[in-house]
């Protein structure tokens, strides 16, 4: 995000002011990238999460392939004596139990790529809003600019319908008020010229 420029007229100005909202964007921008920090560092546990449990996944069935294979070979031993019925038994028992960690791998998997689309959602809400309330922000602020502007040239044009003003050539006896951008009271007389 590029930092907020601002016209030379207004910096000579107010300083201050530009200042101030130099300041407040940058802020901003920390907490932004603060937010999205968390959530990324989340996301990359999650990521890690699945990595693991693709690793799980892969040792679970490279189990049960070979408890199965295993399996195969051994029961046509049981017919001769060779093995006994406890030894396919626990063979039995042994591909069960790789099935179901199995299974729990490819449920933590389903879970992690969940919860790594969530977190991506997460990052994204966060920029949304936090994008959404600057431009209202934004908004806001273009609107009270074009209320003020409207208003000094609303008021500019009744200091110029004010202005009094005498010609080169008049003789004023006397001035009632004389102070320069002074506030005359209306119907009060202001000069008195000398035919009167």
């Amino acid at each position: 995000m590029k930092s907020p420029t601002f016209p030379v007229e207004l910096v000579l100005e107010a300083p201050d002011i530009v200042n101030h909202e130099r300041n407040t964007f940058f802020n901003n921008l920390e907490e932004l990238n603060e937010q999205i920090s968390i959530f990324q560092r989340q996301l990359e546990q999650r990521e890690q999460d699945l990595r693991e449990a693709r690793a799980a996944r892969s040792q679970h069935a490279s189990s049960v392939s070979l408890i199965s294979r295993e399996l195969q070979v051994t029961r046509p031993l049981l017919q001769s004596g060779a093995v006994s019925d406890v030894d396919i038994l626990r063979l039995e028992r042994d591909l069960s139990n790789a099935r179901g960690e199995l299974n729990r791998a490819e449920a933590v998997i389903s879970r992690s790529e969940a919860a790594i689309e969530e977190a991506k959602n997460r990052i994204r809400e966060v920029e949304l809003t936090v994008r959404n309330r600057w431009n209202a922000q934004l908004s806001e602020s273009r609107s009270r600019l074009n209320v003020l502007t409207q208003a000094e040239a609303g008021l500019e044009d009744v200091v110029r319908q004010t202005e009094i003003r005498a010609p080169s050539s008049w003789n004023c006896a006397t001035i009632f008020t004389n102070t320069v951008g002074g506030v005359v009271t209306p119907g009060r007389e202001v000069f008195r010229d000398r035919t009167a």
